[in-house]
């Protein structure tokens, strides 16, 4: 049940968000740097 409703939820919330949405949240990011790079592919970046 609890998953059934977490799952709903998951849902709703992606129905939300467009393509679009995604390219202007990443444009507002600006570019990646070697900081965040690192931390994506798992090298630790503290």
């Amino acid at each position: 049940m609890v998953w059934s409703r977490v799952g709903a939820k998951i849902e709703e919330a992606l129905d939300g968000i467009t393509f679009d949405d995604l390219l202007q949240q990443s444009a507002r990011k600006g570019p990646v740097t070697e900081r965040k790079k690192a931390a994506v592919i798992g090298k630790g970046a503290c």
